[in-house]
Formats: C-alpha cells, structure tokens, sequence
C-alpha cells in the first residue's frame, strides 16, 4: 500500500447525493488545504445501505418505498442525469483516495497509510440515520482522529443498546466539536469531556471565496431560492 504520512484522511457523508453533504465536504476540504496548508484525501467510503439510497432508483425495503420507487421510474431519465450531476462535480472537485471502501475490513489497513483522520461535518454520527456506519467513528488504533462540527441529529447515543461501543470509539478522539446544543450534551455525558460548537464548514467560506472554488455561475438580481 501507497503510504501518505503527511497526508491527512477525511471520512464524511461525500458520496450522498445532496447539495449539504458534497459542499460541506468540499468547503472542509478547501479549509484544511488552503487555509492551514495540509494535504488532505477524501476516502472513498460508502456503505451500500447510502449506496441503494441515492441510486437513481432505490431498491425498495418496504412496500412504501416500492410505491415510490415505481413513481420515480416513469421519470428515469431525468433521475439519471441528477445522478450523473452529482458524480461529475465529485469528481471535478473533490480530491480523492484512488480506492474505494465500503466495510471496516477494507479501511482498517488506512490507519497506517495517513497522519491523521478528520470525520465530519454533516449527520455522520446521527446513529439512526438509514446511512449511519460506525466507521464514521473513526475506529482505528494508534492514529491521532479529529471529528469536526460533526452533527447526531435527534439521536442521543446515551439511550442506544450500542452506548459502551460508541463512547469507546468517541473517547478516543485527539478533539471533537459538534454543530449543535444537544450533540455537546449529550457527548460530553457520554464520554466525560469538554465539547466544542463549531459551524459548518461550508460558512467558513465567503461568498467571493466559493465562486473561485466552484468556478459556478451565479444568478444575478433577485430571485428565491427553494431547496427541498
């Protein structure tokens, strides 16, 4: 295996196909190597749980899902080019491992391959997320791990049969901050620390900053925006 010691690993939500969790991605990315000067890598991960999930149909768990995904169907064409939009702008801006993982098998040789990991920003740690994956913890061993603005939603991990397993991962954190009032709660009681609140990445970033970034075209005068 190709090492990167001066390298730093990023696990977060890259793959999902919504405009939150690939530009948080991209803004964390942009900080750490443009602004502190670090080499960074975003490793390829994704479940196949977050891989069924933004296929450009679904396949379906339940007979919900299955009414949905045949709705969907009578629209194929325009699902396949969202889809297609969003693995081009991955791979037009994001820097990349050259591999791609989907189980803890696969990732654990990386804890010798980078200097450091970074989780988040995003739900990464939102236990009852359809995409949660405990690798998002960072359970690797002797290797300094940083989980920035990382979110839990509505999810306490203190009221989770898996409690022990999560503190065990999350205590062994270098420095964690999260993104809300609750996640810093409930944190700091699971593993008996101090927490910090940070923002999300992607409003570290200022608007002229971004255009640079992405190399986008804006929409002049005034218009409304509606994201759902």
């Amino acid at each position: 295996m190709t090492t990167n010691a001066d390298t730093i690993g990023m696990m977060t939500f890259h793959a999902s196909h919504n405009n939150g969790s690939m530009l948080q991605a991209l803004a964390l990315q942009h900080i750490l190597e443009n602004h502190f000067h670090q080499k960074t890598e975003l490793i390829d991960f994704s479940n196949q749980g977050q891989r069924n999930m933004y296929a450009p149909v679904p396949k379906p768990k339940n007979w919900k899902q299955a009414i949905k995904s045949l709705i969907w169907s009578t629209n194929m064409s325009q699902m396949k080019h969202q889809y297609d939009s969003y693995e081009a702008f991955e791979k037009r801006y994001f820097h990349m491992s050259s591999d791609t993982y989907s189980s803890i098998e696969e990732l654990k040789p990386l804890a010798d391959k980078y200097k450091a990991f970074i989780t988040g920003s995003d739900q990464v740690w939102n236990i009852n997320a359809m995409d949660f994956d405990e690798n998002y913890m960072l359970p690797f061993e002797n290797i300094k791990k940083i989980a920035y603005a990382v979110s839990l939603g509505a999810s306490n991990p203190n009221e989770s049969s898996n409690k022990d397993v999560y503190k065990s991962y999350i205590e062994d954190f270098s420095a964690i901050s999260v993104r809300e009032q609750n996640a810093k709660k409930w944190i700091e009681n699971l593993i008996g620390r101090k927490v910090n609140i940070c923002v999300d990445p992607t409003l570290l970033i200022s608007e002229k900053e971004w255009l640079k970034i992405t190399d986008e075209s804006m929409i002049e005068g005034p218009y409304i925006f509606w994201y759902a």
